[in-house]
């Protein structure tokens, strides 16, 4: 429990960092970061939904953390953005469309990676 009470000031901190919300949910430190410059609709209604979401489990022993999470792009961006997190060592798992009828297209990509989170916020504050 020690541990999950340090890592809470370091979850907060690496939320401001990458220009989000960093918040505790239980041992995992839960970012998000709202995408601002995306104006969307689904079936012509206006979506505001549209933030990316990290989970970070708390740092082992080496300070190596578990890290998932979900980014909301645009069709155009996949392909830098897949590339970018690929060459910086983040495992993509996954993009797919979570909508029919979305202006414009919104892709999910879904990544993993296990490392410090400062690392992994440094890496990913240059796409949000």
């Amino acid at each position: 429990m020690e541990a999950i009470n340090q890592f809470s000031p370091l979850c907060e901190k690496l939320g401001q960092m990458i220009g989000g919300k960093g918040k505790m949910e239980g041992s995992v430190c839960i970012l998000s970061v709202k995408r601002k410059d995306i104006q969307a609709t689904i079936a012509s209604t206006p979506f505001h939904s549209l933030e990316h979401m990290f989970q970070i489990e708390a740092p082992n022993l080496k300070g190596d953390s578990l890290i998932t999470g979900e980014m909301v792009l645009l069709e155009s961006e996949v392909p830098a953005i897949t590339n970018y997190l690929t060459n910086s060592g983040i495992v993509v798992s996954a993009i797919h469309s979570h909508w029919l009828f979305d202006n414009p297209k919104l892709m999910y990509l879904h990544l993993l990676t296990i490392s410090p989170p400062e690392k992994f916020v440094e890496i990913i504050s240059k796409l949000v």
